[in-house]
């Protein structure tokens, strides 16, 4: 009879022990939005991941807060890159046959390609139908979207324009990352 006390004493004492683990987890996520909210009221936050930095030289002033719309809220101007600096171009509406290397002689015709990606189906490998294309300038850039948009290839009109930046994704277990 005693092995069953002793088995339910551990038990109550793991299940104790959970709980305070699990109110320590909510404190120290409790602190942490404390302390984003005091760095974002205070202006000490950088940019955003894959959020463009501005050159040198910009006439956007990075410090000049902006309103939010519809709130009192003001937060610091989101700088945004100039489209004369944009060397990355999205290339879509590709065949599934077409591959980096017919990309990366098509866009050569139009200046130097630093880098072709095309973009594969994360389970079966297969492209899934768009690529970027990273040129040697930003007027090379532009020239390739000015001749090659809407162009044919493969029997499929080409959509060539800019690079845009990602968007944050939502964390947690369904991004493929473990927490901690």
């Amino acid at each position: 009879m005693s092995t069953n006390q002793k088995i339910t004493s551990t038990r109550r004492q793991r299940e104790q022990d959970q709980k305070d683990r699990a109110a320590e987890r909510v404190n120290r996520r409790a602190d942490r939005k404390v302390r984003a909210a005091a760095r974002r009221a205070s202006g000490l936050v950088g940019p955003q991941i894959a959020e463009p930095v501005a050159p040198e030289g910009d006439e956007l002033d990075p410090n000049a807060p902006v309103s939010v719309s519809g709130t009192d809220e003001v937060r610091p101007r989101s700088v945004e890159r100039p489209q004369s600096t944009v060397k990355r171009l999205y290339v879509g509406n590709l065949s599934f046959d077409t591959d980096a290397e017919a990309i990366r002689t098509l866009f050569a015709q139009h200046g130097e390609v630093s880098d072709v990606h095309v973009v594969l189906d994360q389970v079966t490998r297969s492209p899934r139908g768009f690529a970027f294309v990273t040129m040697g300038s930003p007027a090379e850039a532009q020239g390739a979207i000015d001749k090659l948009d809407g162009q044919t290839v493969d029997g499929r009109p080409l959509r060539v324009s800019q690079a845009e930046g990602r968007e944050p994704r939502a964390g947690g277990m369904s991004s493929g990352g473990r927490r901690r």
